[in-house]
């Protein structure tokens, strides 16, 4: 779960992970929207498609789609890079404490970040980092003209 601020820097707010079965999965989304408000992406390939579907029969979570393939392959590799460049810039804020000591699930998702090899699978922590970050980027508000009526003399 990410925040994403004015200034567009990303704050990392939770990460879960582990091997769930789908109802648990559709529990823990609703879990994460009601403790966050968040919206929800998940990965629509396969298997992945099922758990969008019986989180949207089962709850009013708004949760979007993230299709990968062969030919978003690359894109995503783009995208993931594109995220290393974002940390590198200062835009992502990743909680720890004064000792810069880290919760087990955010160190595997830095871990995940340092390891990033463009020819191998990236991690599930660093995919789901990217998930986050394009699902804010695609609901970002777009301003758009907007007519204000001035009083002329």
């Amino acid at each position: 779960t990410i925040m994403v601020h004015p200034n567009e820097d990303r704050e990392l707010l939770d990460i879960e992970g582990g091997r769930w079965e789908g109802p648990e999965i559709v529990d823990r989304i609703r879990d994460v929207h009601y403790r966050f408000g968040s919206i929800v992406i998940v990965e629509s390939n396969a298997a992945q498609e099922y758990i969008l579907q019986f989180t949207r029969q089962q709850s009013a979570v708004p949760v979007e789609p993230f299709t990968t393939n062969k030919t978003a392959f690359r894109s995503a590799a783009f995208g993931v890079e594109s995220l290393g460049t974002e940390m590198s810039l200062g835009k992502w804020i990743i909680p720890c404490d004064e000792r810069l000591r880290m919760d087990p699930e955010v160190k595997q998702w830095v871990d995940d970040c340092l390891a990033y090899d463009p020819q191998q699978h990236p991690g599930d922590a660093l995919m789901a980092s990217y998930f986050a970050r394009e699902g804010a980027r695609r609901r970002r508000f777009k301003a758009r003209g907007v007519y204000v009526p001035t009083m002329t003399r």
